[in-house]
C-alpha cells in the first residue's frame, strides 16, 4: 500500500545497511524522494547500532 519493499524475510546485514544509509543521508535526503525522507526520519530516531538491531531484530521476528 505504501509503495515499499517488503522488510520480512530480508537478510539482516542488509537492513542494518539501509538503516544507517537512511541515518547518514546517503538515502532519503533528495527532496524528490518523499518515502525516502520518511524512513530517514524514522532512522534518526535510532540512538545507535545498538538501536538499529534491536530494529532489525524486530523485524526478523514477523512473518514473511
Amino acid at each position: 500500500a505504501l509503495g515499499a519493499p517488503p522488510l520480512a524475510g530480508q537478510h539482516d546485514w542488509y537492513l542494518v545497511a539501509q538503516l544507517r544509509k537512511f541515518h547518514s543521508g546517503m538515502r532519503g535526503a533528495s527532496p524528490e524522494d518523499i518515502t525516502g525522507a520518511q524512513m530517514r526520519a524514522m532512522s534518526m530516531t535510532l540512538a545507535d547500532s545498538v538501536a538499529m538491531h534491536d530494529v532489525v531484530s524486530y523485524v526478523k521476528s514477523l512473518p514473511h
